[in-house]
């Protein structure tokens, strides 16, 4: 599918930079990247779901990828996420917090990881 990379999904947690990275993936013909929504839970988690409702309701526009959140992790497929704990960004510590195992993969300079998420 087109947001695997070596067989296992990229997800970007930061909602804002999963545009971003989209349209730089497009542009150099990579893979693109899959974000896990779930507005009731970034309402929960970052104080609003505007965020959250805005990447669904421009998924077709934007040419991105995004699929629920419950239903992703309820398959049990290992997956990777990209996180820099920016304001918006709910999913590491829902994650965390629904029992999934997840260990930094690698690192980009200070802020960001790449995290292993074993569901």
């Amino acid at each position: 599918e087109r947001h695997h990379a070596d067989g296992v999904p990229i997800v970007v947690a930061d909602p804002l930079l999963f545009f971003e990275v989209s349209d730089r993936i497009r542009r150099d013909g990579g893979t693109l990247p899959l974000y896990l929504a779930d507005p009731g839970r970034a309402l929960a988690r970052t104080g609003t779901d505007a965020v959250d409702r805005g990447v669904v309701g421009m998924e077709a526009v934007a040419g991105t990828h995004v699929e629920p959140y419950r239903p992703s992790l309820a398959r049990g497929t290992p997956f990777a996420v990209y996180d820099t704990d920016a304001a918006f960004s709910w999913l590491v510590p829902q994650l965390r917090s629904d029992g999934a195992a997840l260990h930094v993969a690698a690192r980009d300079g200070t802020r960001g990881r790449l995290l292993a998420v074993d569901p």
